[in-house]
């Protein structure tokens, strides 16, 4: 179902993302650990839960299940070689079968550019 970015709070250490259904109801919610540095966690409303640490800086992100198990990547364009102005940088997504690359892009999405 398609989802869409509720907004983040104001203060810094309390910053969170709500993913809406098109029906209105959160669909998943990402956080800010607090006392982490650039570390994350994405709760489904059905209680996954996804970590997303790493660099944003660099586009360089790792995405692990509740389990520990790296589930998808990220890494910058300038790593393959290609260098474009900052403000027009992208990144590359890896994500493992049968995860649900949606979600992990909406939450990366809602990291690179809210948090």
């Amino acid at each position: 179902s398609p989802a869409r970015i509720a907004g983040n709070s104001l203060e810094r250490e309390q910053r969170e993302c709500a993913l809406i259904c098109a029906s209105g109801d959160t669909f998943a919610l990402i956080k800010l650990d607090q006392g982490q540095h650039e570390r994350y966690t994405l709760t489904t409303q059905l209680g996954g839960r996804l970590q997303i640490w790493g660099n944003k800086r660099d586009q360089a992100m790792n995405v692990v299940d509740g389990e520990g198990k790296l589930v998808a990547k990220t890494w910058g364009i300038s790593d393959l070689g290609f260098y474009l102005d900052p403000e027009n940088a992208g990144f590359n997504l890896r994500v493992a079968p049968l995860v649900d690359v949606g979600l992990i892009l909406c939450g990366l999405l809602c990291i690179h550019h809210l948090m």
